[in-house]
């Protein structure tokens, strides 16, 4: 390629996922050689796997606390992104990746993760599911017996009743336990 006007340009070519070698030199009319410029392109047209979330380790995940540590592993070197009810972009150092994620009201919230790789592709998307729950719930309503005291002559009693959906119910006093 001829230089014009101070600048030249190049098209290469190249059907697969590689990294490509080059070197670049100038002759002048008179044959005179420049020094050599070493390229190297890097062919990626691969998406990541999708960062995997490592903590909260359950999904959903139920907190009362206003803070949570979105945290994970990743492709080092790619570019990480929370998206949903928060949003955020950290680079992956290290093989891992981690986002507070701040809330002050009570709900459920959606908190996505995608990471980008140096060539710009864009994994699958990965999400975590937050309920973010400061409220206590009411005591729980016994159906039966439907009396207190309850006078019986048998050697065991079956309490049932009705409760959050969710929540663990715990007994105290003369035994203890929880259902």
């Amino acid at each position: 390629t001829v230089c014009l006007s101070d600048a030249f340009s190049l098209q290469i070519e190249k059907g697969s996922d590689a990294t490509y070698n080059f070197s670049l030199q100038q002759s002048d009319r008179a044959g005179n050689l420049s020094p050599s410029v070493a390229l190297q392109w890097v062919r990626d047209t691969v998406a990541p796997n999708a960062p995997l979330i490592t903590s909260p380790s359950v999904n959903p995940y139920s907190s009362s606390s206003s803070i949570v540590s979105l945290q994970g592993s990743c492709e080092t070197g790619a570019l990480v992104n929370l998206s949903g009810d928060a949003t955020g972009s950290v680079n992956c150092s290290g093989g891992v990746f981690s986002f507070p994620v701040s809330k002050s009201s009570d709900g459920f919230y959606q908190l996505i993760v995608t990471q980008t790789d140096a060539a710009g592709n864009t994994s699958v998307s990965r999400g975590l599911t937050w309920n973010r729950d400061t409220q206590a719930p009411a005591a729980p309503s016994v159906t039966s017996p439907s009396v207190s005291p309850y006078v019986a002559n048998a050697n065991q009693i079956t309490v049932t009743g009705v409760c959050e959906v969710g929540s663990t119910v715990s007994y105290s006093g003369a035994a203890s336990g929880s259902v």
